[in-house]
């Protein structure tokens, strides 16, 4: 169907649609590169947090109500963060598919095209 509505579009409309393809695809891989940095720097957060709650069941053994305390907030805080790394993941996931969707439609495009068209 893709191809065949292709094949009906005059070159000029068809040049216009393959730039705001490429366009498209420039959006996503800025998308994908963004996700990807913000689902590092949130697995870098729960490694610092839980190298905190480490530090602090190993400082204060004594003062088990403030531990306590401690504990919880990063148990809390980890939880949120692994709540936001499979959110992140899952974004990422749904980019990459819309890569491949958009690249294969390029590809189509491209193939179809005349190579005369200066695309």
């Amino acid at each position: 169907m893709f191809k065949k509505g292709l094949s009906l579009m005059p070159i000029e409309v068809f040049n216009k649609f393959y730039i705001a393809k490429v366009a498209s695809k420039d959006c996503i891989l800025s998308h994908i590169s963004t996700t990807l940095r913000e689902v590092d720097a949130l697995e870098k957060e729960k490694d610092a947090l839980l190298e905190y709650r480490k530090h602090e069941e190993e400082r204060l053994p004594a003062a088990y109500v403030e531990l306590q305390f401690y504990k919880e907030e990063a148990e809390a805080r980890g939880s949120d963060i692994a709540n936001d790394i499979a959110f992140h993941h899952a974004i990422y996931a749904n980019d990459l598919t819309a890569l491949a969707t958009t690249n294969t439609q390029l590809n189509d495009m491209h193939a179809f095209s005349d190579p005369k068209a200066g695309l």
